[in-house]
């Protein structure tokens, strides 16, 4: 980590790199550096890494994602990190991040990318930097976005982020008339109930994956 317990937020990623494994600090290498641009200009505010999985998973010289029997084996670690550290947002870097914080979640990275109330925290989703190391994707838009929304929390500022005063249920003509409201306000996501929405939770991730439902 980069400050004492408690924090403010924990970075949670998948495994450790080469340079992780080696060093014995998770986020040191070129994901690290990159992801150090957007924590720097946080003033003020106290942060820590962790992973999902604990031990590098190296074949033939290269990193592998963990799988799932991975995750399941550390979760017991990463509920000892989260005691420890106390954050009042948690940021899960890519799906190995979210499948361990939040196993009975969505599932697929692309319908839990945005901002989760789950108990007294925040969960924020967004994708690996790894991602954007490699060449895969460009995220620094998607970066500017969840470090804006990640501010407003740390500040106080939810409205935008989960309003109260539209409820969207389980007709294709309220998630449509819904979807235009979030779109005004700028909302990445909504707090959902996976069972409940069905055929119109498909219809919608599929049209416009960072904007989900939230069932009643």
């Amino acid at each position: 980590g980069r400050h004492r317990p408690p924090v403010d937020i924990l970075f949670v990623g998948k495994n450790p790199g080469a340079q992780e494994d080696e060093l014995g600090e998770p986020f040191v290498g070129p994901t690290g550096n990159w992801l150090k641009t957007y924590t720097d200009a946080l003033v003020g505010v106290s942060f820590a890494f962790t992973n999902a999985v604990a031990c590098a998973n190296r074949s033939g010289g290269k990193n592998e994602s963990p799988k799932k029997e991975h995750v399941d084996a550390c979760r017991g670690f990463l509920q000892e990190d989260l005691e420890k550290w106390k954050p009042r947002i948690i940021v899960a870097l890519g799906s190995t991040a979210l499948q361990a914080l939040w196993p009975s979640g969505p599932g697929s990275l692309a319908r839990a990318k945005g901002v989760h109330r789950l108990g007294d925290r925040w969960l924020v989703v967004t994708d690996h930097p790894s991602n954007h190391i490699a060449g895969r994707r460009n995220l620094t838009a998607e970066y500017d976005k969840i470090f804006e929304l990640i501010v407003r929390l740390l500040s106080g500022d939810s409205t935008a982020i989960a309003s109260q005063d539209i409820t969207i249920c389980d007709t294709w003509d309220k998630v449509t008339t819904a979807h235009y409201h979030l779109e005004k306000q700028d909302v990445l996501n909504f707090d959902f109930e996976i069972n409940t929405c069905n055929a119109d939770l498909e219809r919608l991730t599929l049209w416009h994956p960072k904007v989900v439902p939230l069932c009643v």
